[in-house]
């Protein structure tokens, strides 16, 4: 009855030792995913970042224009000398 009892045992064993090998490669992926997760969201907010730059430089180009046009409807221009 023993010697069966042995038997069982390492395979117990074994089957702890596997869980716990998938238990750290699930882990090690999940990292993994988290890192590339990380990456893409960077990248995106670089992105956007720039996009929101240019937009921002562009609208206060135009309202740069149209109260410098504003002034100059005004006879503005002509008084800053």
């Amino acid at each position: 009855m023993q010697e069966g009892r042995f038997q069982m045992e390492p395979n117990v064993s074994h089957t702890q030792a596997d869980r716990r090998v998938n238990d750290e490669e699930d882990v090690a992926e999940a990292e993994r995913d988290a890192e590339h997760q990380r990456a893409i969201s960077n990248e995106v907010k670089k992105h956007l970042t720039q996009i929101l730059i240019e937009v921002t430089d562009q609208l206060f180009g135009e309202c740069r224009l149209q109260v410098w046009r504003g002034g100059m409807s005004l006879g503005l221009g002509a008084r800053q000398k």
